[in-house]
């Protein structure tokens, strides 16, 4: 965006547009940034919990394994206080599962790993791309609103 000579805009206006620009930068692009960031974050995060339950369920439906308690973490209220567990072995036929949308289902061992590899597989292609490409146009957006910023400030240091 380089102006010509007949193109002339006063500095007075030159810099009202970099004000502009940076209180968009600010006030817009970086939250909506950080936001999508955010939420990247807690895809991954959340795979990852799935990930490490299907290896624990896994571990659990292993006939050869010792016969040893099972440790565990257990959500006493919607994510505000966790405890330790130790729960018998005769007692893990069935986990309750976070199905979503902040409800839980009683599963087999087999049903739940059969559930966790199909959400992960959701989460994988569908939300985790979803979130990768919005965070990566917002990037861009702040690429670009940065690259105006600095030609308009190019501008008022050529005069």
């Amino acid at each position: 965006m380089s102006y010509r000579k007949s193109d002339a805009v006063a500095p007075e206006e030159l810099r009202d547009k970099i004000t502009e620009y940076a209180d968009f930068l600010e006030k817009r692009l970086y939250p909506e940034l950080k936001l999508a960031v955010e939420r990247r974050e807690e895809t991954e995060f959340e795979i990852s919990e799935y990930e490490q339950l299907r290896l624990s369920l896994t571990e659990l439906m292993d006939v050869d394994r010792p016969q040893e308690p099972l440790e565990s973490v257990v959500d006493l209220g919607q994510g505000a206080a966790y405890c330790r567990a130790i729960v018998p072995v005769d007692q893990t036929k069935t986990v309750f599962v976070d199905i979503g949308i902040g409800f839980h289902a009683e599963l087999s061992l087999s049903e739940a790993i059969e559930f966790i590899d199909k959400r992960v597989e959701f989460l994988t292609k569908t939300r985790l791309q979803q979130r990768l490409d919005k965070a990566k146009a917002v990037a861009d957006d702040v690429k670009a609103a940065m690259a105006i910023l600095d030609e308009i400030q190019k501008e008022t240091g050529d005069r």
